[in-house]
């Protein structure tokens, strides 16, 4: 059999199992593997990968795609996935290629998302925004997020069934993961508005009219973002509300919440993480609990002084 109808089967295969934003990835893999094969003018055979194919591919993705790390680690990932089946099915003879390691990126053990402190929020739910239904439901959709830790493709299941006596209670689609979450004020203020039935909206316009709405609050704190390509590092400066997405409804969640004085494993349970690891990446502590912190020293160097 050739290499791309294997991927091809693959792929047609996987198309009920897997969630929607695999399959758009494996897609975009068969096209990198369609442009390498274009670029290296030798088409890409069973018997030929292994360890210098995968090495070439990753190289290809950086220096000519102009891929950075984490987005080349992705696609080889997905590589990797689709070999290991072709290794089950009998297709490939080794596994040489599991000896190619992923690139070094900054901040690899932290997701790089950012999250709204808690005078954000305030002006976030405050702002006027009566002549703009379409922003005022986005708005209330994102702090629904950040008052329950859903992500946006579950908030916009919501509907009556989900709500038994003052607790949402509802199955994951990313991951299939029963939660039980109670509701507090800012949650059953918005389902109320809604009648529990709430506003439908794709991901992406959600993402694009989140920034619009966060440009409007002004949240244009400076943030620092590293991208590393191949053993290149470079920093570029972005205004907060360029990179606000739904992404960071989970982290103002977790941040806050434990700000608040919510235990962590009460936080875990809630957001469906089975490990401390999970919920440490999306902790963010502000400045301000740094500089309190810190004040631990004042006193007794002030005595010493």
């Amino acid at each position: 059999a050739k290499f791309f109808e294997l991927l091809n089967e693959y792929i047609d295969g996987n198309r009920n199992k897997l969630r929607q934003g695999t399959l758009k990835q494996l897609k975009a893999l068969k096209s990198h593997l369609q442009r390498y094969e274009s670029y290296r003018k030798a088409k890409i055979q069973l018997e030929l990968i292994d360890n210098s194919f995968l090495t070439g591919f990753v190289n290809y993705l950086v220096e000519e795609v102009k891929l950075a790390n984490n987005s080349s680690n992705s696609v080889l990932k997905r590589l990797k996935t689709f070999l290991n089946h072709l290794y089950t099915e009998g297709y490939l003879l080794d596994q040489k290629y599991k000896n190619v390691k992923p690139l070094t990126t900054a901040r690899q053990n932290e997701k790089d998302i950012v999250c709204l402190s808690h005078d954000e929020l305030e002006i976030l739910r405050h702002y006027d925004l009566s002549n703009n239904t379409r922003l005022d439901r986005v708005r209330d959709l994102y702090v629904l997020g950040c008052s329950t830790g859903l992500r946006v493709s579950d908030l916009t299941r919501l509907s009556p069934k989900h709500v038994v006596d003052d607790f949402i209670e509802i199955t994951t689609q990313k991951d299939n993961e029963k939660l039980t979450i109670p509701l507090n004020y800012l949650s059953r203020g918005i389902l109320d508005k809604y009648d529990y039935q709430i506003p439908q909206i794709s991901s992406q316009k959600f993402n694009k009219y989140l920034k619009e709405l966060a440009a409007l609050c002004e949240f244009n704190t400076p943030v620092v973002k590293i991208y590393d390509h191949g053993n290149k590092r470079t920093e570029k400066v972005f205004a907060k509300h360029e990179l606000l997405s739904s992404h960071s409804m989970r982290k103002t969640f977790i941040s806050l919440g434990s700000r608040f004085g919510m235990k962590i494993e009460i936080v875990m349970k809630i957001v469906g993480h089975s490990s401390y690891e999970q919920t440490k990446r999306y902790q963010d502590i502000d400045k301000e609990d740094l500089a309190k912190e810190m004040k631990v020293w004042d006193q007794p160097m002030m005595r010493a002084s």
